[in-house]
Protein backbone atom coordinates (compact mmCIF):
# COMPACT_ATOMS: atom_id res chain seq x y z
CA UNK A 1 0.00 0.00 0.00
CA UNK A 2 1.03 3.19 -0.99
CA UNK A 3 2.16 5.70 1.87
CA UNK A 4 1.57 9.09 0.87
CA UNK A 5 -1.84 10.53 -0.92
CA UNK A 6 0.58 12.42 -3.72
CA UNK A 7 3.19 11.14 -6.20
CA UNK A 8 5.72 13.29 -7.96
CA UNK A 9 7.52 11.96 -11.02
CA UNK A 10 10.20 13.61 -13.12
CA UNK A 11 10.94 13.14 -16.72
CA UNK A 12 13.30 14.42 -19.23
CA UNK A 13 11.96 18.42 -21.07
CA UNK A 14 10.16 17.24 -24.15
CA UNK A 15 8.99 19.56 -27.15
CA UNK A 16 5.28 18.14 -26.93
CA UNK A 17 3.73 16.74 -23.21
CA UNK A 18 0.63 15.47 -24.24
CA UNK A 19 2.65 12.31 -25.03
CA UNK A 20 4.53 12.34 -22.13
CA UNK A 21 2.25 12.95 -20.34
CA UNK A 22 0.18 10.11 -21.33
CA UNK A 23 3.85 7.94 -20.62
CA UNK A 24 3.48 8.68 -17.17
CA UNK A 25 -0.10 8.03 -16.99
CA UNK A 26 0.33 4.56 -18.17
CA UNK A 27 3.50 3.83 -16.40
CA UNK A 28 2.18 5.02 -13.16
CA UNK A 29 -1.85 4.92 -12.91
CA UNK A 30 -2.07 1.85 -15.61
CA UNK A 31 -3.23 1.52 -19.54
CA UNK A 32 -6.67 2.77 -19.45
CA UNK A 33 -6.19 5.58 -17.86
CA UNK A 34 -5.41 9.02 -20.14
CA UNK A 35 -5.65 12.54 -20.89
CA UNK A 36 -6.46 14.07 -23.67
CA UNK A 37 -6.14 18.47 -23.14
CA UNK A 38 -2.92 19.28 -21.28
CA UNK A 39 -1.82 23.26 -20.65
CA UNK A 40 1.31 24.80 -19.31
CA UNK A 41 -0.30 24.48 -15.60
CA UNK A 42 -1.54 20.68 -15.76
CA UNK A 43 -3.97 17.97 -16.64
CA UNK A 44 -6.88 16.21 -15.58
CA UNK A 45 -6.66 12.42 -15.40
CA UNK A 46 -9.60 10.55 -17.22
CA UNK A 47 -10.33 7.16 -17.35
CA UNK A 48 -11.81 4.51 -20.09
CA UNK A 49 -12.41 1.47 -18.03
CA UNK A 50 -13.31 -2.19 -19.63
CA UNK A 51 -16.09 -4.42 -18.34
CA UNK A 52 -17.70 -7.69 -19.49
CA UNK A 53 -21.52 -8.09 -19.52
CA UNK A 54 -22.95 -11.66 -20.11
CA UNK A 55 -25.59 -12.53 -22.82
CA UNK A 56 -26.28 -16.81 -22.97
CA UNK A 57 -23.03 -17.90 -23.23
CA UNK A 58 -21.72 -14.77 -24.76
CA UNK A 59 -19.10 -12.46 -22.83
CA UNK A 60 -19.74 -9.05 -24.51
CA UNK A 61 -16.66 -6.23 -23.52
CA UNK A 62 -17.78 -2.57 -22.92
CA UNK A 63 -16.04 0.28 -21.28
CA UNK A 64 -17.10 2.79 -18.52
CA UNK A 65 -16.12 6.32 -19.24
CA UNK A 66 -15.26 8.56 -15.76
CA UNK A 67 -13.87 12.03 -16.75
CA UNK A 68 -12.46 14.50 -14.11
CA UNK A 69 -11.00 12.03 -11.99
CA UNK A 70 -8.00 13.80 -10.61
CA UNK A 71 -6.04 17.07 -11.63
CA UNK A 72 -2.20 16.73 -12.06
CA UNK A 73 -0.02 19.53 -12.08
CA UNK A 74 2.92 20.12 -13.78
CA UNK A 75 6.37 21.73 -12.86
CA UNK A 76 8.66 23.04 -15.44
CA UNK A 77 12.43 22.76 -13.97
CA UNK A 78 15.40 23.17 -16.30
CA UNK A 79 15.51 20.47 -18.21
CA UNK A 80 12.93 18.60 -16.83
CA UNK A 81 9.09 18.28 -16.54
CA UNK A 82 7.65 17.27 -12.98
CA UNK A 83 3.93 15.68 -12.52
CA UNK A 84 2.46 15.91 -9.36
CA UNK A 85 -0.83 14.15 -8.44
CA UNK A 86 -2.56 11.89 -6.23
CA UNK A 87 -1.51 8.37 -5.23
CA UNK A 88 -2.12 5.24 -7.43
CA UNK A 89 -4.48 4.04 -4.61
CA UNK A 90 -6.44 6.99 -4.16
CA UNK A 91 -7.31 7.34 -8.12
CA UNK A 92 -8.46 3.42 -7.88
CA UNK A 93 -9.92 4.46 -4.84
CA UNK A 94 -12.38 7.21 -6.85
CA UNK A 95 -12.44 4.78 -10.15
CA UNK A 96 -14.07 2.23 -7.73
CA UNK A 97 -16.06 4.77 -5.99
CA UNK A 98 -17.46 5.78 -9.92
CA UNK A 99 -18.05 2.21 -10.33
CA UNK A 100 -20.19 1.80 -7.34
CA UNK A 101 -22.26 4.59 -8.13
CA UNK A 102 -23.57 2.93 -11.47
CA UNK A 103 -24.10 0.11 -9.79
CA UNK A 104 -26.46 2.00 -7.29
CA UNK A 105 -28.03 3.91 -10.01
CA UNK A 106 -29.00 0.17 -11.68
CA UNK A 107 -30.14 -1.01 -8.18
CA UNK A 108 -32.60 2.46 -7.82
CA UNK A 109 -34.14 2.39 -11.13
CA UNK A 110 -34.97 -1.55 -10.83
CA UNK A 111 -36.58 -0.81 -7.32
CA UNK A 112 -38.69 2.44 -8.12
CA UNK A 113 -39.91 0.00 -11.29
CA UNK A 114 -40.49 -3.17 -8.89
CA UNK A 115 -40.99 -2.08 -5.42
CA UNK A 116 -44.17 -3.77 -5.51
CA UNK A 117 -43.20 -6.94 -6.09
CA UNK A 118 -40.35 -6.36 -3.84
CA UNK A 119 -42.52 -5.63 -1.15
CA UNK A 120 -43.86 -9.15 -1.71
CA UNK A 121 -40.56 -10.75 -0.72
CA UNK A 122 -41.08 -12.24 3.07
CA UNK A 123 -38.21 -10.37 4.86
CA UNK A 124 -39.40 -7.16 3.02
CA UNK A 125 -42.28 -7.55 4.82
CA UNK A 126 -41.06 -7.99 7.82
CA UNK A 127 -39.41 -4.88 7.55
CA UNK A 128 -42.22 -2.62 5.61
CA UNK A 129 -44.81 -3.54 8.01
CA UNK A 130 -44.30 -0.55 10.90
CA UNK A 131 -44.68 1.79 7.37
CA UNK A 132 -47.70 -0.33 6.19
CA UNK A 133 -48.92 0.00 9.82
CA UNK A 134 -49.10 3.57 10.07
CA UNK A 135 -50.12 4.37 6.32
CA UNK A 136 -53.32 1.99 6.72
CA UNK A 137 -54.07 3.49 10.33
CA UNK A 138 -53.92 7.01 8.97
CA UNK A 139 -55.65 5.61 6.09
CA UNK A 140 -58.74 4.51 8.08
CA UNK A 141 -58.85 7.32 11.12
CA UNK A 142 -56.60 9.91 9.92
CA UNK A 143 -54.94 9.92 13.77
CA UNK A 144 -52.38 7.70 15.61
CA UNK A 145 -51.20 8.01 19.07
CA UNK A 146 -48.26 5.85 20.03
CA UNK A 147 -47.28 5.99 23.89
CA UNK A 148 -43.57 7.13 24.32
CA UNK A 149 -42.54 3.73 25.94
CA UNK A 150 -39.84 1.11 24.49
CA UNK A 151 -42.70 -0.96 22.64
CA UNK A 152 -43.59 2.32 20.58
CA UNK A 153 -40.10 3.57 19.79
CA UNK A 154 -39.63 1.37 16.78
CA UNK A 155 -42.99 2.74 15.55
CA UNK A 156 -41.70 6.55 16.17
CA UNK A 157 -38.75 5.75 14.05
CA UNK A 158 -40.41 4.98 11.24
CA UNK A 159 -43.21 7.75 11.65
CA UNK A 160 -40.11 10.20 11.90
CA UNK A 161 -38.67 9.12 8.87
CA UNK A 162 -42.28 9.40 7.07
CA UNK A 163 -42.50 12.85 8.47
CA UNK A 164 -39.35 13.82 6.41
CA UNK A 165 -40.87 12.93 3.37
CA UNK A 166 -44.15 14.87 4.42
CA UNK A 167 -46.41 12.26 4.70
CA UNK A 168 -47.21 12.63 8.37
CA UNK A 169 -47.24 15.39 11.25
CA UNK A 170 -45.92 14.35 14.63
CA UNK A 171 -46.54 16.32 17.97
CA UNK A 172 -45.53 15.07 21.04
CA UNK A 173 -47.23 15.59 24.76
CA UNK A 174 -48.83 13.98 27.76
CA UNK A 175 -45.62 10.90 27.44
CA UNK A 176 -47.27 10.48 23.77
CA UNK A 177 -46.63 11.15 20.01
CA UNK A 178 -49.58 11.85 18.07
CA UNK A 179 -49.06 11.14 14.54
CA UNK A 180 -52.10 13.17 11.95
CA UNK A 181 -51.50 13.30 8.05
CA UNK A 182 -48.97 15.00 6.18
CA UNK A 183 -49.06 17.05 3.39
CA UNK A 184 -48.08 15.48 0.74
CA UNK A 185 -50.22 12.09 2.41
CA UNK A 186 -53.09 14.67 1.21
CA UNK A 187 -51.80 15.32 -2.12
CA UNK A 188 -51.61 12.00 -2.93
CA UNK A 189 -54.95 11.82 -1.87
CA UNK A 190 -57.32 14.38 -4.09
CA UNK A 191 -55.70 12.29 -6.76
CA UNK A 192 -55.91 8.53 -6.04
CA UNK A 193 -58.59 5.81 -6.42
CA UNK A 194 -56.16 3.69 -3.66
CA UNK A 195 -54.65 6.10 -0.84
CA UNK A 196 -52.72 3.53 0.95
CA UNK A 197 -51.12 2.20 -1.60
CA UNK A 198 -49.67 5.28 -3.43
CA UNK A 199 -48.93 6.61 -0.34
CA UNK A 200 -46.28 3.24 0.02
CA UNK A 201 -45.41 3.64 -3.32
CA UNK A 202 -44.69 7.79 -2.85
CA UNK A 203 -42.62 6.26 0.26
CA UNK A 204 -40.70 3.68 -1.63
CA UNK A 205 -39.64 6.10 -4.70
CA UNK A 206 -38.65 9.25 -2.51
CA UNK A 207 -37.02 7.42 0.60
CA UNK A 208 -35.31 4.58 -1.18
CA UNK A 209 -31.58 6.24 -0.02
CA UNK A 210 -32.66 6.85 3.88
CA UNK A 211 -34.62 3.16 3.47
CA UNK A 212 -30.86 2.03 2.52
CA UNK A 213 -28.51 3.89 3.76
CA UNK A 214 -29.49 4.99 7.24
CA UNK A 215 -32.08 2.69 8.15
CA UNK A 216 -30.50 -0.02 6.50
CA UNK A 217 -32.74 -2.28 4.29
CA UNK A 218 -30.57 -5.50 5.11
CA UNK A 219 -32.95 -7.77 4.37
CA UNK A 220 -33.71 -6.75 1.00
CA UNK A 221 -30.29 -5.68 -0.21
CA UNK A 222 -29.18 -8.96 -1.19
CA UNK A 223 -32.75 -9.33 -3.56
CA UNK A 224 -31.92 -6.10 -4.80
CA UNK A 225 -28.07 -6.67 -5.54
CA UNK A 226 -28.95 -10.28 -6.99
CA UNK A 227 -31.64 -9.07 -9.69
CA UNK A 228 -29.13 -6.02 -10.86
CA UNK A 229 -26.84 -8.65 -11.61
CA UNK A 230 -29.02 -9.53 -14.45
CA UNK A 231 -31.12 -6.11 -14.86
CA UNK A 232 -27.54 -4.52 -14.94
CA UNK A 233 -26.82 -6.24 -18.51
CA UNK A 234 -30.06 -6.12 -19.35
CA UNK A 235 -29.63 -1.72 -18.71
CA UNK A 236 -26.18 -1.43 -20.38
CA UNK A 237 -27.50 -3.93 -23.25
CA UNK A 238 -30.85 -2.90 -23.95
CA UNK A 239 -32.28 -6.16 -24.26
CA UNK A 240 -33.34 -9.22 -22.60
CA UNK A 241 -30.44 -12.15 -21.93
CA UNK A 242 -30.54 -15.55 -20.63
CA UNK A 243 -27.89 -16.72 -18.39
CA UNK A 244 -27.30 -19.81 -16.85
CA UNK A 245 -27.29 -18.95 -13.30
CA UNK A 246 -23.90 -20.60 -11.74
CA UNK A 247 -22.60 -17.74 -14.53
CA UNK A 248 -25.04 -15.14 -12.92
CA UNK A 249 -23.37 -16.39 -10.01
CA UNK A 250 -20.40 -15.60 -10.86
CA UNK A 251 -21.22 -12.16 -12.58
CA UNK A 252 -22.81 -11.39 -9.06
CA UNK A 253 -19.59 -12.09 -7.32
CA UNK A 254 -17.20 -9.95 -9.87
CA UNK A 255 -19.70 -6.35 -9.57
CA UNK A 256 -20.04 -6.39 -6.17
CA UNK A 257 -16.61 -7.92 -5.10
CA UNK A 258 -18.49 -10.57 -2.96
CA UNK A 259 -17.95 -14.72 -2.60
CA UNK A 260 -21.71 -15.50 -2.33
CA UNK A 261 -22.09 -19.91 -1.97
CA UNK A 262 -24.34 -21.20 -5.08
CA UNK A 263 -27.01 -23.11 -3.17
CA UNK A 264 -27.78 -19.06 -1.21
CA UNK A 265 -27.53 -18.11 -4.61
CA UNK A 266 -29.77 -20.26 -6.52
CA UNK A 267 -32.32 -19.34 -2.98
CA UNK A 268 -32.19 -15.82 -3.81
CA UNK A 269 -33.01 -17.03 -7.51
CA UNK A 270 -35.70 -18.77 -6.61
CA UNK A 271 -37.27 -16.60 -4.25
CA UNK A 272 -36.82 -13.54 -7.12
CA UNK A 273 -38.68 -15.51 -9.24
CA UNK A 274 -41.27 -16.47 -7.19
CA UNK A 275 -42.85 -13.21 -6.96
CA UNK A 276 -41.61 -12.76 -10.40
CA UNK A 277 -38.75 -9.96 -10.69
CA UNK A 278 -36.89 -12.57 -12.01
CA UNK A 279 -37.76 -15.70 -14.36
CA UNK A 280 -36.61 -18.97 -14.35
CA UNK A 281 -36.51 -22.15 -16.35
CA UNK A 282 -34.63 -24.96 -14.49
CA UNK A 283 -30.81 -23.59 -14.51
CA UNK A 284 -31.41 -20.70 -17.05
CA UNK A 285 -32.66 -17.07 -15.60
CA UNK A 286 -34.24 -14.25 -17.69
CA UNK A 287 -35.66 -10.75 -16.92
CA UNK A 288 -39.00 -10.70 -15.98
CA UNK A 289 -40.89 -9.96 -19.31
CA UNK A 290 -43.03 -6.71 -17.61
CA UNK A 291 -39.73 -5.15 -15.72
CA UNK A 292 -37.06 -6.11 -18.75
CA UNK A 293 -39.33 -3.51 -21.11
CA UNK A 294 -39.24 -1.00 -18.51
CA UNK A 295 -35.68 -1.31 -17.86
CA UNK A 296 -34.42 -0.85 -21.61
CA UNK A 297 -36.43 2.65 -21.53
CA UNK A 298 -34.95 3.87 -18.77
CA UNK A 299 -31.57 6.01 -19.27
CA UNK A 300 -28.25 4.30 -18.69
Amino acid sequence: MERSMYIKKSYKMEDNVLPLANKFIHSYYGQFLYTSKIDNSGFILNASIPYELIDGSDKKLRFDNFNNLAEIQIEKKESKIVFNGLSRENIRNTVRKRQDENLIKSEKILFQISKAKFSKIPEANVFFKPIKEIILELNRHSTLKISNEKSGTKIVKYAKFLESLGIVNINSHDNSYYISIGNEYKLIERSSSNVASDVFDYVLDRGYDYLSQTMGIRSLNPYIKVANSLYYNILRLKNNVKVDIRDLNTFYNMIYNKKTDPYKFDLYVETLSQVKILSRNNDEVSGDKEITEKIIEAPN
